[in-house]
């Protein structure tokens, strides 16, 4: 089976759910959301998490980026 593609960056969860660290958003190329793909959606976004190095959508319909920070129990 061929392989597609790299396999994208996952950072900890210590990482990413460190309020401490500034996560900011910063424009980039377009490339697969990383919370959209879990839910088996394709979408591009050019937004892309300083500290965690994924990109998410943001803008005013969807808003991966928080969603993807926040702690779910």
């Amino acid at each position: 089976m061929p392989v597609r593609g790299h396999r994208s960056h996952v950072p900890e969860n210590s990482v990413r759910f460190d309020l401490t660290l500034f996560h900011a958003p910063v424009y980039t190329t377009r490339q697969t959301c990383k919370l959209c793909s879990r839910k088996g959606h394709i979408l591009r976004s050019n937004v892309l998490c300083r500290v965690c190095k994924v990109n998410l959508c943001l803008n005013a319909e969807i808003n991966c980026f928080i969603k993807y920070h926040e702690i779910v129990a």
